[in-house]
C-alpha cells in the first residue's frame, strides 16, 4: 500500500513537472510571437519612412535635373 501511494505520489509530480514545463513552453511561445509581431510594426514604419524618403529623393533628383536641363540652355544661349 505504502509503494502505491509512493508511486501515486511521484507519478503526480512528474505530471505536475510536465505541466510547468508545458506552461513554460506556452508562454515563451507567447513571449515570442509578442516580439515578432512587434518587430513586424517596427519594419513596417521603417519600410514606410523609408517609402517616403525615396519619394523626397526622387522628386529632388528632378527638380535637380530640371535646374541643370534650364543651366544647359543657358550656357548655350550665351555662347551663341
Amino acid at each position: 500500500m505504502r509503494r502505491d501511494l509512493k508511486r501515486a505520489q511521484e507519478s503526480y509530480e512528474d505530471s505536475q513537472r510536465k505541466l510547468r514545463k508545458e506552461v513554460d513552453v506556452k508562454a515563451k511561445i507567447d513571449e515570442y510571437r509578442k516580439r515578432v509581431e512587434s518587430g513586424k510594426k517596427t519594419l513596417q514604419q521603417k519600410q514606410t519612412q523609408i517609402a517616403k524618403i525615396m519619394e523626397q529623393l526622387a522628386h529632388e533628383v528632378e527638380e535637380g535635373r530640371a535646374r541643370i536641363r534650364k543651366l544647359e540652355e543657358q550656357v548655350e544661349d550665351c555662347t551663341k
